[in-house]
Order: structure tokens, then sequence, then C-alpha cells
């Protein structure tokens, strides 16, 4: 069972919350409605004098013991400490993640403003190529930089971990037992295309940086002006093209708008030149 599932668990929470919106000095107008809750996080929006607010909760377990630091100790089982990289992302690109209210990353709880309106929802391919261009450079600045990346909370996506995990999972009977064995054969058939790629990408020389991991324009909010990145549950050290991908893949926006994704695809790149 979730943590979110259990007697007492929302009073607590709450508790929580609306003490660090009134030490804020933006106290709760109402009680918080509930955005979403499933397996992987819940998400309510707090009303206040000034303005939305998101309290955040993420699955999680303990996979260092108590000798982990407060990013790693209580990370969750797919995901990034969220709670912990926002607060490390917010010291470097104040104006581009939102700046926590309050975080607990022992319990992965994160108190958050609002981002604002969403990117897809806009037609403005100007502000889809400042976005993109803007994640480009945060990428090239903490390209290398992996100690310092996985100390904020970025799981371990690098090629090389990648290659270790697919021959585990090759070899995992637990976990190809929930595949019927026509995908089982394919699978295995797979794995030497998925190995020789993997060597591919190594051979490009890309430096291993910050990646989003689920980077899309309804993950990109616009306020001021500014593109602010959230919802960091999937970040990660890896190649950092990975989130060009998602970016460019589905959209009514794109998909209206012909020559838009070679567009973004170029001043994407352009930004790595050099």
């Amino acid at each position: 069972r979730r943590p979110w599932a259990e007697r007492g668990w929302f009073a607590e929470a709450e508790t929580w919350a609306a003490t660090a919106l009134h030490a804020a000095g933006c106290p709760p107008s109402q009680p918080p409605a509930q955005r979403r809750t499933w397996g992987l996080s819940t998400v309510w929006r707090y009303e206040t004098p000034a303005g939305a607010y998101y309290f955040k909760a993420a699955a999680h377990h303990d996979t260092a013991g108590n000798a982990g630091t407060a990013a790693t100790a209580h990370r969750s089982f797919l995901f990034a400490n969220e709670a912990s990289l926002l607060a490390g992302l917010a010291q470097r690109f104040p104006d581009h993640v939102p700046n926590p209210v309050a975080t607990d990353p022992q319990r992965v709880w994160m108190l958050l403003p609002d981002a604002g309106p969403a990117l897809a929802t806009s037609d403005d391919l100007v502000a889809w190529e400042a976005a993109l261009r803007v994640h480009a450079r945060h990428q090239r600045a903490y390209a290398g930089n992996v100690a310092e990346l996985l100390r904020i909370g970025c799981l371990d996506r690098r090629l090389s971990r990648l290659v270790v995990h697919l021959d585990a999972l090759a070899a995992d009977d637990a976990a190809l037992a929930f595949l019927d064995p026509p995908r089982r054969d394919r699978l295995h058939a797979a794995i030497p295309a998925i190995r020789a790629l993997l060597d591919e990408a190594a051979s490009l020389d890309l430096p291993d940086t910050l990646v989003h991991g689920d980077f899309h324009a309804g993950n990109i909010g616009l306020r001021a002006g500014h593109a602010v990145y959230f919802d960091w549950t999937d970040a990660c050290v890896a190649p950092p093209f990975l989130d060009l991908v998602t970016f460019l893949d589905e959209s009514e926006v794109l998909d209206a708008a012909p020559g838009a994704r070679a567009r973004l695809r170029e001043a994407y790149l352009e930004e790595w030149q050099g």
C-alpha cells in the first residue's frame, strides 16, 4: 500500500502543507482539492491569496538504509527523489523550476507554487523554441557534473548502467514471466540489436548530464515570460538528447504547424554546437 492509502496519512500531510503555507505568508483559503492520486503519486491544489500551490507526494522506499543521504535514502523505486532534486535545481535555475515552499526529502513531499499555464496549450512556436533552447542550456551547464546530479537526487541512467540493466533483464525470470512466450522471444531476439545501439550511442561521446525524462510541453509552464519545468519525477543522469525525443513526440500544436518539428530540432541541436 502506498503511504496515502494508510489511515492518518492525509491528516498528517495536510497539517504539514498548511503549516508551510502559513509560514510562507500564503495561508490556504480553503481545504485542498485532490487533482490526482494513483499508485505513483498524489497531488493536491491549494488556493491562497498569493495564488495556487501544489502538494505532491511520490511513492518511495528505502534503498540505502541509514547510510544514505537525504536525496537517496528514500528514493522512489522507479523515480528520482523529486523533493530533493527541485531544491537543488532551484538554487541554480530559480526562474525555471518551481522553487519549493517546503520539501521533506525523506518522505518525498514537496509544496510548490503554480508554474503557470502549460506550454502545450500555446500555439506560439517562438515560446516552444525558447523553452527548448533554455532546457538545452541547463543541460550544458550540468554536462559532465554527474556527482552533483546524483547527490541532489537524479537516478543513474548512464549508458554503461543501461547495458548492465539490459543483461539483468534478460536473465530475470520473474520479470519476464509477465510477458507471454512470443513477447519474451521478441525481447530476447532484440537484445543484441539494443546492445549494439547502446554501443553506437556511447561512441558519440556525448556528455552525461541532466535529463528530465518526461520532457513534453504539458510539463512546462509559462510564468512571467519564463519557461518553468516541472514534474521531475523521471529525472536522471543520461545522454542529453533523450529529452528532445519526448518533446517532439505527440502534440496537436506541432502536428498543425508544418515544419515545426524540424525547426525545433535544429534549434535544440544548435545549442550543442561546439
